[in-house]
């Protein structure tokens, strides 16, 4: 039984084309070795590029991560500074000043 698209070569061609090219019918028939490694070969490069890509996908949250980290602290930072020395304690300049932080934040994680 056939599955469709594929077809059964007649064994006289075959014959005829090992002639013609002067190599063996096992040569036509069988699949090398060096189709079989530059197969491989392709699915590892596939795959290194995949790994390459998950792996800068990586770093990139890592560092959004810490230039958020930073500046949030920078923004903690500015409120102590204006909480006990200058006694700034309105809970709308800490809003916005959290706001300003969370912009900053956002801007530079879509920016990278």
């Amino acid at each position: 039984m056939r599955e469709t698209g594929q077809a059964v070569p007649e064994l006289d061609k075959i014959v005829a084309l090992s002639a013609i090219f002067n190599v063996t019918t096992d040569y036509m028939l069988k699949s090398s070795e060096i189709d079989d490694l530059s197969v491989k070969t392709g699915i590892l490069e596939k795959q290194q590029h995949m790994i390459m890509a998950q792996e800068q996908r990586n770093q990139q949250v890592f560092r959004n991560i810490m230039y958020s980290l930073a500046i949030y602290l920078v923004f903690f930072a500015l409120y102590f500074i204006g909480h006990f020395y200058f006694e700034i304690w309105n809970p709308s300049v800490i809003f916005s000043g959290f706001l300003i932080a969370t912009a900053i934040v956002i801007f530079i994680c879509v920016k990278r």
